[in-house]
């Protein structure tokens, strides 16, 4: 799947791909995608995410307890991870989002975390954020008021530095190389889907 993407997200969609790999999984779902927003640090999700009351490091932790495998995936086949139906959708909608609600063509971390909730495909970090009533709905609202007052951004990483930055620290050891291309194929180009596609 190529994707044109910015700067911010291209970085998103590699850390994503690399805690897939990490976690023991040969598909990105959309709790990899999340994880990549938090370890991409700031961002209009993060940001988001944090004036909502999540602390992002336990949320991270929480997350990857859940979905670890006991897999070793090895570094020469980073090749074979391919994106979940969830996760490709949620890359294609994040630009329909970004028209909707900025009127930009361009999305960024805030209009994926719009997409992965208006999918409304269950996941890990789905029902975590659930029960922080953070909504579509709601994010939208906050995104919008971010938006006015950008000042936010900054505000969260300052926090965030003084509370132990949410990014991966752990293992660094899988290093799946940058392409937007995820290993040339998705999900849905190598398989029919069943009924259980991933999130």
């Amino acid at each position: 799947m190529h994707l044109q993407l910015s700067s911010e997200l291209n970085d998103i969609v590699t850390y994503a791909k690399e805690e897939a790999i990490r976690l023991g999984s040969y598909t990105i779902t959309t709790d990899h995608i999340i994880l990549g927003i938090i370890r991409h640090g700031e961002n209009p999700a993060t940001a988001v995410l944090h004036k909502a009351g999540m602390n992002l490091v336990e949320f991270k932790k929480k997350i990857e307890e859940e979905i670890r495998k006991n897999e070793v995936i090895p570094i020469e086949n980073a090749n074979r991870i391919i994106l979940s139906k969830a996760s490709e959708n949620a890359l294609k909608v994040m630009y329909l989002e970004a028209r909707a609600t900025s009127r930009q063509y361009q999305p960024d971390a805030g209009h994926l975390l719009l997409a992965i909730l208006r999918g409304q495909d269950w996941s890990c970090a789905l029902g975590m954020m659930e029960k922080y009533n953070i909504t579509y709905s709601a994010v939208r609202k906050l995104l919008a008021e971010i938006s006015d007052n950008p000042h936010n951004i900054q505000e969260l990483e300052n926090t965030q530095n003084t509370d132990g930055k949410a990014q991966d620290n752990t293992n660094r050891e899988n290093t799946a190389g940058g392409e937007n291309n995820i290993g040339g194929k998705t999900e849905g180009s190598t398989q029919k889907p069943s009924g259980n596609t991933g999130h």
